[in-house]
């Protein structure tokens, strides 16, 4: 019989390191690319302060996990898991590589808006818009290291 806790369909390391290096690329190009253009376009500094990397360094880890996991787009014989959410499910539908292309847009968009938008706005609110990029960096990263470690331990 056993103990269905203990299944496992073997470890993928070669999947931490490839969420994790592709995540890191995406940072830092954001950030490189946020420095090329400021003499250009001051307000693209906001792009490369460590909150703000922060939020995109999350939401690409959940987005690139749940990505590979669910479609194992390089055949390296992942267990096979479901998307349950009914609104990215629609999205990998239409095109599988669409999530974590519409996450990372989506915290561009908010870093914008937060940022460069209502700058003004919230400008004597800085602890309160803080706690909240807090809070969007962990409602990307939470669940994207969860997905990241259930795939390379395989359950």
């Amino acid at each position: 019989t056993g103990n269905v806790w203990s299944d496992t369909d073997g470890l993928f390391p070669n999947v931490f390191f490839l969420v994790s290096i592709t995540c890191f690329l995406i940072t830092i190009l954001v950030f490189a690319f946020s420095k090329y253009i400021k003499p250009y376009w001051k307000e693209a500094a906001i792009f490369s302060t460590p909150l703000n990397l922060s939020m995109i360094f999350g939401h690409q880890l959940d987005g690139i996990a749940t990505y590979l996991s669910i479609y194992d787009p390089l055949n390296m014989n992942l267990p096979t898991y479901i998307e349950k959410h009914p609104a990215s499910d629609w999205l990998m539908q239409l095109w599988p590589p669409l999530f974590p292309i519409v996450k990372f847009l989506l915290i561009i968009g908010i870093i914008y808006i937060v940022d460069i938008l209502y700058k003004d706005e919230l400008g004597s609110q800085k602890r309160f818009v803080n706690l909240l990029k807090i809070g969007i960096f962990i409602l990307g990263f939470a669940p994207g290291l969860r997905n990241l470690l259930r795939v390379v331990m395989g359950v």
